[in-house]
């Protein structure tokens, strides 16, 4: 009956090991799928207690394990790439905050820097500034330390430099007026050489420019420490005293008019060349430089300064000095008896008679008989 039984049964199935133990895991497996309502699934394959695996049957085997070899690290990467994508989609909508670090007193590069990992929507705005230098952080909006999410505005406020001076109009200032004005800007004053005008007082500022842009007028501005050059007045030009000996009194004046000056008459004085009523004399020299407005002072001649001899005749030599003194007369040579009498008298050799004009202090020569 035994070989009945082996004659009619199939050939038994060749099974590895490692499905052994697989379909030990399955069978567990199972049961419990089982317990819960699932199919039941089919009754494991036992085999003889005698039968032996042959090489192809081993050969058959292989690949399987191969498979399930390669199946691992694929199923770990798919769990680490599962974990990944949920913990993206978990943490996706989830915002950071971040505290506003120290940024004042850095420069702009270097605070932007700083924030840069934090994702604000960051706005620089520039600000004159007279105590932080140029390209500074003045101040941050909102503050230091305060807790700022993500894309959210955060504002830098850097400085420009110093603000821009307006220029200040100088024209009619004294130069140290000029000069206040100028240094509460913070500004610098250079003087220019002095310019004559006929209208502005001497010393008050004429003109002024800024010579690296000799455009700029008042109002305009420039930044501090620009440098401004004015010019003051030096009063109105010196005038040259004419000539005035020989003219008129009425031709004089119009003379001294047109340089802007003014003629006083002294009293007229003798002159032998000068005509009776010509200037004889001024004051201040021809050719001379003086102030607008000077007083020039003139006198006229009133001719020569002549005598007229007295009477001689029958005088003493003491008589007759006597009387020649008086009229402004000089003796000169006496020449005949000196306890006579006067019966000649000439000038530079010439008689002369009772009544004769000559000059004064002519020197007279005496004869005496």
């Amino acid at each position: 009956s035994g070989s009945l039984l082996r004659g009619t049964l199939p050939p038994p199935a060749t099974v590895a090991p490692a499905d052994l133990a697989g379909s030990a895991v399955a069978s567990d497996s199972d049961a419990s799928g089982s317990a819960a309502g699932l199919v039941p699934p089919p009754p494991p394959v036992v085999l003889p207690a005698d039968h032996s695996l042959d090489d192809a049957e081993l050969d058959d085997a292989a690949p399987r394990r191969g498979r399930r070899r390669l199946l691992a690290p694929l199923l770990i990467l798919l769990v680490g790439a599962l974990a990944s994508f949920t913990y993206f989609f978990v943490t996706r909508d989830r915002t950071h905050s971040y505290a506003v670090p120290h940024l004042v007193g850095l420069g702009e590069a270097e605070a932007l820097n700083q924030i840069s990992e934090y994702d604000w929507t960051v706005s620089i705005s520039r600000e004159a500034s007279d105590d932080v230098a140029a390209g500074v952080v003045i101040r941050t909006q909102p503050v230091e330390a305060t807790s700022i999410e993500e894309h959210q505005p955060f504002q830098l406020i850097v400085s420009s430099g110093p603000a821009p001076r307006p220029l200040p109009d100088l024209l009619g200032l004294t130069l140290a007026q000029a000069t206040t004005s100028l240094e509460d800007l913070d500004l610098a004053i250079t003087e220019a050489e002095p310019a004559y005008d006929e209208n502005v007082p001497a010393g008050v500022v004429l003109s002024w420019m800024v010579p690296e842009q000799p455009g700029l007028k008042a109002g305009d501005t420039v930044i501090p420490g620009t440098t401004v050059s004015v010019v003051l007045s030096a009063g109105p030009q010196p005038r040259v005293v004419p000539n005035l000996v020989g003219l008129t009194i009425d031709a004089a004046t119009a003379a001294l008019n047109a340089q802007g000056l003014v003629l006083a008459q002294a009293e007229p004085v003798f002159n032998e060349s000068i005509a009776v009523g010509s200037i004889a004399t001024q004051d201040v020299a021809a050719d001379a430089s003086v102030d607008r407005g000077s007083i020039v002072t003139v006198a006229v001649s009133k001719g020569p300064d002549v005598v007229t001899i007295p009477g001689l005749a029958n005088m003493t030599l003491p008589q007759a000095t006597d009387a020649l003194t008086a009229a402004g007369l000089a003796v000169g040579t006496v020449s005949g008896n000196p306890a006579g009498i006067v019966v000649e008298a000439r000038y530079q050799g010439n008689v002369l008679a009772e009544g004769q004009v000559l000059p004064r202090g002519a020197v007279i020569d005496i004869a005496l008989l």
